[in-house]
Protein backbone atom coordinates (compact mmCIF):
# COMPACT_ATOMS: atom_id res chain seq x y z
CA UNK A 1 0.00 0.00 0.00
CA UNK A 2 1.48 3.62 -1.07
CA UNK A 3 2.76 5.87 2.14
CA UNK A 4 -0.33 8.44 2.69
CA UNK A 5 1.36 12.03 2.46
CA UNK A 6 -1.02 14.02 3.58
CA UNK A 7 -4.73 13.85 4.02
CA UNK A 8 -7.67 15.72 5.12
CA UNK A 9 -11.37 17.01 4.16
CA UNK A 10 -12.21 18.65 0.97
CA UNK A 11 -15.45 19.55 -0.89
CA UNK A 12 -17.28 17.84 -3.49
CA UNK A 13 -19.82 19.56 -5.69
CA UNK A 14 -23.26 17.63 -6.09
CA UNK A 15 -23.41 16.60 -2.20
CA UNK A 16 -25.24 18.23 0.67
CA UNK A 17 -24.17 21.92 1.36
CA UNK A 18 -21.16 22.39 3.79
CA UNK A 19 -20.83 18.53 3.23
CA UNK A 20 -17.38 17.41 3.01
CA UNK A 21 -14.80 13.84 1.92
CA UNK A 22 -11.84 12.44 3.20
CA UNK A 23 -8.94 12.45 0.86
CA UNK A 24 -5.87 11.17 0.53
CA UNK A 25 -2.14 12.56 -1.45
CA UNK A 26 0.28 9.63 -2.10
CA UNK A 27 2.36 8.61 -4.54
CA UNK A 28 1.20 6.38 -7.06
CA UNK A 29 2.35 3.19 -8.40
CA UNK A 30 1.21 0.88 -11.47
CA UNK A 31 -2.05 -0.47 -10.05
CA UNK A 32 -3.70 3.27 -10.81
CA UNK A 33 -2.19 3.61 -14.38
CA UNK A 34 -6.06 2.49 -15.86
CA UNK A 35 -7.26 5.01 -13.28
CA UNK A 36 -4.88 8.09 -14.94
CA UNK A 37 -6.10 7.16 -18.10
CA UNK A 38 -9.46 7.18 -17.38
CA UNK A 39 -9.19 10.66 -15.60
CA UNK A 40 -6.92 12.27 -18.36
CA UNK A 41 -9.98 11.15 -21.19
CA UNK A 42 -12.48 13.11 -18.57
CA UNK A 43 -11.11 16.28 -18.66
CA UNK A 44 -10.22 16.26 -22.44
CA UNK A 45 -13.80 15.13 -23.13
CA UNK A 46 -15.03 18.15 -21.14
CA UNK A 47 -12.31 20.89 -22.64
CA UNK A 48 -13.85 23.86 -24.10
CA UNK A 49 -10.78 24.88 -25.62
CA UNK A 50 -8.27 22.27 -26.70
CA UNK A 51 -6.02 24.79 -26.64
CA UNK A 52 -5.81 24.72 -22.70
CA UNK A 53 -4.07 20.83 -22.50
CA UNK A 54 -1.93 18.53 -24.14
CA UNK A 55 -2.70 15.01 -23.11
CA UNK A 56 -0.18 12.48 -22.41
CA UNK A 57 0.21 9.11 -23.65
CA UNK A 58 0.05 5.75 -22.12
CA UNK A 59 3.59 4.98 -22.90
CA UNK A 60 4.63 8.17 -20.85
CA UNK A 61 2.62 8.29 -17.88
CA UNK A 62 3.35 4.13 -17.33
CA UNK A 63 7.26 5.17 -17.87
CA UNK A 64 6.86 7.94 -15.13
CA UNK A 65 4.91 5.56 -12.88
CA UNK A 66 7.49 2.53 -13.23
CA UNK A 67 11.12 4.49 -13.80
CA UNK A 68 11.05 7.52 -15.39
CA UNK A 69 9.27 10.24 -13.00
CA UNK A 70 6.78 9.99 -9.58
CA UNK A 71 3.33 10.45 -10.15
CA UNK A 72 1.70 12.12 -7.03
CA UNK A 73 -2.12 11.20 -6.73
CA UNK A 74 -5.39 12.26 -4.53
CA UNK A 75 -7.72 9.64 -3.89
CA UNK A 76 -11.61 10.56 -2.49
CA UNK A 77 -13.82 7.36 -1.41
CA UNK A 78 -11.96 4.71 -3.07
CA UNK A 79 -11.50 6.81 -6.14
CA UNK A 80 -8.59 8.80 -8.18
CA UNK A 81 -9.67 12.24 -8.10
CA UNK A 82 -6.40 14.38 -8.64
CA UNK A 83 -3.17 14.23 -10.32
CA UNK A 84 0.55 15.64 -11.44
CA UNK A 85 3.53 14.08 -12.62
CA UNK A 86 6.93 14.42 -12.01
CA UNK A 87 8.68 13.41 -15.30
CA UNK A 88 12.79 13.91 -15.62
CA UNK A 89 14.19 14.56 -19.33
CA UNK A 90 17.36 14.18 -18.89
CA UNK A 91 19.24 14.95 -22.47
CA UNK A 92 16.00 14.77 -24.18
CA UNK A 93 15.25 17.42 -26.63
CA UNK A 94 12.12 18.34 -24.64
CA UNK A 95 13.97 19.28 -21.97
CA UNK A 96 12.84 22.71 -21.03
CA UNK A 97 15.27 23.87 -19.37
CA UNK A 98 16.99 23.69 -23.01
CA UNK A 99 14.26 26.61 -23.96
CA UNK A 100 15.59 28.40 -20.95
CA UNK A 101 19.21 28.33 -22.14
CA UNK A 102 20.42 26.71 -18.74
CA UNK A 103 23.84 25.36 -18.96
CA UNK A 104 23.83 21.53 -20.92
CA UNK A 105 26.11 20.53 -17.64
CA UNK A 106 22.70 20.99 -15.45
CA UNK A 107 19.87 19.65 -18.05
CA UNK A 108 20.50 16.11 -16.36
CA UNK A 109 19.27 18.33 -12.97
CA UNK A 110 15.59 19.93 -14.58
CA UNK A 111 12.58 18.26 -13.55
CA UNK A 112 9.67 18.87 -14.99
CA UNK A 113 6.01 19.67 -13.46
CA UNK A 114 3.63 18.60 -16.14
CA UNK A 115 0.01 19.21 -15.89
CA UNK A 116 -2.24 19.21 -13.71
CA UNK A 117 -5.36 17.14 -13.68
CA UNK A 118 -8.50 16.93 -10.97
CA UNK A 119 -12.12 15.89 -11.95
CA UNK A 120 -14.80 18.55 -12.06
CA UNK A 121 -16.29 17.67 -8.50
CA UNK A 122 -13.71 18.33 -6.72
CA UNK A 123 -11.94 21.86 -8.17
CA UNK A 124 -12.40 24.59 -6.16
CA UNK A 125 -10.64 22.72 -3.17
CA UNK A 126 -6.51 24.63 -4.06
CA UNK A 127 -5.66 20.56 -4.58
CA UNK A 128 -2.64 21.81 -7.52
CA UNK A 129 -1.29 23.62 -4.51
CA UNK A 130 -1.37 20.61 -2.29
CA UNK A 131 0.53 18.85 -4.54
CA UNK A 132 3.12 21.34 -4.54
CA UNK A 133 5.40 20.15 -1.27
CA UNK A 134 5.96 17.08 -1.71
CA UNK A 135 7.03 17.00 -4.99
CA UNK A 136 9.52 19.73 -4.17
CA UNK A 137 10.37 17.54 -1.51
CA UNK A 138 11.01 14.47 -3.29
CA UNK A 139 13.03 16.29 -6.00
CA UNK A 140 15.74 17.95 -3.08
CA UNK A 141 15.85 14.08 -1.94
CA UNK A 142 16.66 13.39 -5.39
CA UNK A 143 19.22 15.96 -6.07
CA UNK A 144 17.40 17.55 -8.86
CA UNK A 145 18.27 21.78 -8.77
CA UNK A 146 15.72 23.17 -11.43
CA UNK A 147 11.82 22.57 -11.39
CA UNK A 148 10.40 23.65 -14.69
CA UNK A 149 6.39 23.25 -16.12
CA UNK A 150 4.51 25.07 -18.33
CA UNK A 151 1.24 26.82 -18.51
CA UNK A 152 -1.37 28.30 -21.67
CA UNK A 153 -2.04 31.68 -20.81
CA UNK A 154 -5.57 31.49 -21.25
CA UNK A 155 -5.65 28.54 -17.80
CA UNK A 156 -5.54 31.61 -15.23
CA UNK A 157 -5.88 28.56 -12.46
CA UNK A 158 -2.99 26.73 -13.77
CA UNK A 159 -0.78 30.03 -13.94
CA UNK A 160 -2.00 31.58 -10.37
CA UNK A 161 -1.43 28.59 -8.86
CA UNK A 162 2.06 27.97 -9.81
CA UNK A 163 2.98 31.54 -9.61
CA UNK A 164 1.86 30.91 -5.76
CA UNK A 165 3.90 27.80 -5.24
CA UNK A 166 7.42 30.07 -6.30
CA UNK A 167 7.39 29.99 -9.65
CA UNK A 168 8.34 32.70 -12.42
CA UNK A 169 7.19 33.30 -15.87
CA UNK A 170 10.54 33.29 -17.95
CA UNK A 171 9.53 32.54 -21.60
CA UNK A 172 6.22 32.26 -23.48
CA UNK A 173 6.57 30.25 -26.79
CA UNK A 174 4.99 27.13 -28.90
CA UNK A 175 5.54 24.13 -27.47
CA UNK A 176 3.78 20.87 -28.25
CA UNK A 177 2.92 21.20 -31.72
CA UNK A 178 2.29 25.14 -31.74
CA UNK A 179 0.52 25.44 -28.37
CA UNK A 180 1.47 28.97 -26.83
CA UNK A 181 2.57 28.45 -23.30
CA UNK A 182 4.42 30.13 -20.68
CA UNK A 183 7.27 28.81 -19.05
CA UNK A 184 7.83 28.69 -16.03
CA UNK A 185 10.83 28.16 -13.79
CA UNK A 186 11.74 27.23 -9.76
CA UNK A 187 15.13 27.29 -8.91
CA UNK A 188 15.34 24.75 -5.76
CA UNK A 189 18.88 25.36 -4.71
CA UNK A 190 18.09 28.83 -4.54
CA UNK A 191 15.09 30.98 -4.63
CA UNK A 192 14.95 33.68 -7.26
CA UNK A 193 15.59 37.39 -6.17
CA UNK A 194 12.56 38.74 -6.22
CA UNK A 195 13.69 41.90 -4.97
CA UNK A 196 11.56 43.93 -7.98
CA UNK A 197 13.02 47.73 -8.76
CA UNK A 198 10.12 47.96 -11.76
CA UNK A 199 7.13 46.35 -12.23
CA UNK A 200 4.46 46.40 -15.39
CA UNK A 201 1.54 44.96 -15.97
CA UNK A 202 0.28 43.33 -19.38
CA UNK A 203 -2.82 41.04 -20.25
CA UNK A 204 -2.57 37.58 -20.88
CA UNK A 205 -4.18 37.97 -24.21
CA UNK A 206 -0.61 40.70 -25.47
CA UNK A 207 1.44 37.99 -26.37
CA UNK A 208 3.95 40.26 -28.08
CA UNK A 209 3.75 43.14 -25.19
CA UNK A 210 4.48 39.75 -22.74
CA UNK A 211 7.55 38.46 -24.71
CA UNK A 212 8.87 41.54 -25.46
CA UNK A 213 8.98 42.34 -21.72
CA UNK A 214 10.81 38.56 -21.16
CA UNK A 215 12.71 39.50 -23.51
CA UNK A 216 13.96 42.77 -21.88
CA UNK A 217 15.00 40.99 -18.28
CA UNK A 218 11.42 40.61 -17.13
CA UNK A 219 10.01 37.77 -15.29
CA UNK A 220 6.26 37.27 -14.38
CA UNK A 221 5.83 36.91 -10.79
CA UNK A 222 1.95 37.79 -10.00
CA UNK A 223 -1.49 36.98 -11.75
CA UNK A 224 -4.93 39.58 -11.26
CA UNK A 225 -7.86 38.63 -12.10
CA UNK A 226 -9.30 41.75 -14.42
CA UNK A 227 -13.14 42.05 -16.45
CA UNK A 228 -13.24 38.64 -18.54
CA UNK A 229 -9.92 38.45 -18.41
CA UNK A 230 -6.47 38.31 -16.06
CA UNK A 231 -3.16 40.35 -16.52
CA UNK A 232 0.51 38.85 -15.41
CA UNK A 233 2.66 41.77 -13.39
CA UNK A 234 6.24 41.32 -14.60
CA UNK A 235 9.22 43.01 -12.51
CA UNK A 236 13.05 43.26 -13.10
Amino acid sequence: MSHVIESGQIKKSGTPSGKEVFYELTFLDERRLTEVMDLQALIVKELDDPELFYPDSIHFISDCIRKKGRIIGITSENTLIAYRIISFPGSAHDNLGIDLELPKNELHRVAHLEFFVVHPEYRGNALQLKTLPPAIRALHDFGYKHLCATASPKNYPGVSNLLKGGFVIKKLKDKYGGKLRYILYQNLAMPINRAIEHTIAVTNTDIEGQQKALMQGYFGYEVRKTAGSFEIRYGR
